[in-house]
């Protein structure tokens, strides 16, 4: 499992990769937080279902001077791993 995510400027650029055989079925979700005072709101959640290698790619607008991260979720098979990305200012 791969997970890039960079701001430019007032762009977010996300990508969730998933390398697996074509007898796997895979699906992967991604959701951009932003840092509101003490809390992570959802700002957007994409997802996405199919067998073997999967890429989800996803930009969008991020307001400047916010913070934001991204969580993920990828299931392969019965095996389900999730994360986060480090927070990152737009």
């Amino acid at each position: 499992i791969q997970m890039i995510f960079n701001i430019s400027g007032t762009t977010s650029n996300m990508k969730l990769k998933v390398i697996c055989p074509s007898s796997k079925t895979v699906s992967m979700k991604m959701v951009l937080q932003r840092k509101d005072g003490n809390s992570w709101n959802k700002v957007q959640k994409w997802t996405q279902n199919g067998r073997g290698t999967q890429i989800l790619t996803k930009s969008m607008a991020v307001v400047k001077g916010k913070k934001y991260r991204v969580k993920y979720t990828v299931t392969v098979g019965s095996e389900t791993v999730s994360g986060k990305t480090a927070t990152k200012t737009a």
